[in-house]
């Protein structure tokens, strides 16, 4: 065999070689586009198969980091993609850390959101948008005197903590020091959180990340007089922060402690809230409890305050849609210009409700609407705007002003359920596509 036919042989060869190699490398390459792929939640009115496909997308978002430190690194157990370390990580505007392209005309996060500032999963109710589908009917709320906050405790704890005993309270109005032995939990040794006085008896919904950094307990109503001893309130069982976040300390509806509430920041950045609110009403004025079945709440909720059935304050409601863990929201025909909305808050509020809207989580029991806040958030806002977040008739009245013309806009979103979260269908602009931490 000639030389100069064997190279012409080893020629055919290598171009044969060259032509497999990138044919392989195309097809790899498109295998990893398609695992990856994300299945939007409205493409499936399933949510636990919208769950399994996230998981097979393994789409990952870093875990909870501490506002103290300045990088955040995620166990081994993760991807590649989800162990990076994350540098000078700001948590004071989750929002604007989280860089987002544009997928047909929503945004779409392409990075990580702080677990803690921002918990749950995508397809939490906290999280999801209120949809094309949602099918609402108006409310019916009427101009109240106060305009308040239900402020809720968020308490970060180290593994240095000391643990100790959780009590129920003593009774509603006397809280301290406690009755009946609950179980044990980490608490910071100088936390401390005063006992309801006379005519304030606060629900000071609490809840305390554990240690291990994703494990949430929630406490209602929680106090604690003397640092390092006993904390008291009704404990809730154990909550996941990468979890679905229904249940927790709001006993009125039986709904999370963390999921829903204003954190501090989310007044005063530059970011929209993308996220749902939580509101408190008065029961004996709006909320309806069905005699025939016994309920005064729909789901998310399940339960309705002890009072919803007889006495002073029962539910006095005749509207039978709105009840305990109602979805309310601000329809999309009616903008802030259009109600003429005056203040940076009320705006910011605003936006929440139209894209995510607002359950009906506790019973304000008097002429009071109440918007659930992490404690902070009212100074915050007292000291870039100089008002605050509490209104009445006398006071602070643009702010209160504002607040009424976006309840008296709410309306039901009927048929929000565990399958058409935010009343199904396409997500309203603009949406939030969040990626969520897969568990392991």
């Amino acid at each position: 065999m000639s030389n100069k036919f064997i190279k012409i042989i080893c020629a055919i060869l290598c171009v044969v070689m060259l032509v497999a190699c990138n044919a392989n490398t195309a097809g790899t390459d498109a295998s990893s586009e398609n695992s990856s792929k994300y299945v939007p939640p409205w493409m499936n009115s399933d949510v636990s198969s919208v769950k399994s496909k996230e998981a097979s997308s393994q789409l990952q978002i870093n875990s909870a980091a501490s506002s103290e430190k300045s990088s955040v690194n995620t166990s081994s157990k993760h991807s590649s993609a989800a162990s990076q370390k994350v540098s000078s990580q700001k948590t004071s505007s989750v929002a604007s850390q989280i860089p987002t392209v544009n997928v047909n005309g929503m945004e779409k996060y392409s990075g990580t959101r702080n677990a803690w500032l921002w918990p749950f999963e995508a397809t939490s109710i906290w999280n999801m948008p209120i949809g094309s589908g949602a099918k609402l009917s108006p409310a019916g709320l009427k101009d109240e005197y106060w305009i308040g906050v239900d402020t809720e405790y968020m308490v970060k704890t180290k593994s240095s903590d000391p643990v100790v005993e959780v009590y129920s309270p003593s009774s509603w109005g006397k809280r301290w020091p406690g009755d009946k032995y609950q179980g044990k939990m980490t608490v910071p040794y100088n936390f401390i959180l005063a006992d309801a006085q006379g005519n304030s008896t606060p629900n000071n919904c609490a809840t305390f990340l554990m240690p291990d950094g994703r494990t949430l307990k929630q406490l209602e109503p929680c106090c604690r007089v003397e640092k390092g001893k006993q904390i008291v309130g009704w404990l809730f069982k154990d909550v996941d922060l990468y979890g679905d976040g229904i249940g927790g300390t709001h006993y009125g509806s039986g709904l999370s402690a963390i999921g829903g509430s204003i954190r501090k920041g989310e007044l005063t950045s530059n970011e929209p809230i993308r996220h749902a609110l939580k509101l408190n009403v008065w029961g004996k004025k709006y909320l309806y409890y069905d005699r025939s079945n016994q309920k005064g709440y729909v789901w998310p909720a399940d339960r309705h305050d002890s009072c919803a059935p007889s006495g002073d304050q029962a539910y006095g409601g005749s509207n039978p849609l709105l009840r305990m863990g109602t979805l309310l929201t601000i329809p999309k025909n009616i903008t802030a210009e259009s109600l003429g909305l005056k203040t940076e808050v009320a705006k910011k509020i605003f936006y929440a409700l139209q894209n995510y809207g607002c359950y009906i989580v506790d019973n304000s029991a008097w002429s009071c609407y109440d918007w659930s806040m992490e404690e902070g958030v009212d100074a915050e806002v007292q000291a870039k705007y100089g008002y605050r977040t509490f209104a009445s008739t006398t006071e602070n009245k643009n702010y209160r002003d504002d607040n009424l013309k976006m309840i008296k806009s709410l309306h039901i979103v009927t048929n929000n359920s565990p399958n058409s979260i935010g009343g199904g269908g396409t997500p309203s602009n603009p949406w939030l596509l969040i990626l969520n931490k897969i568990k392991e």
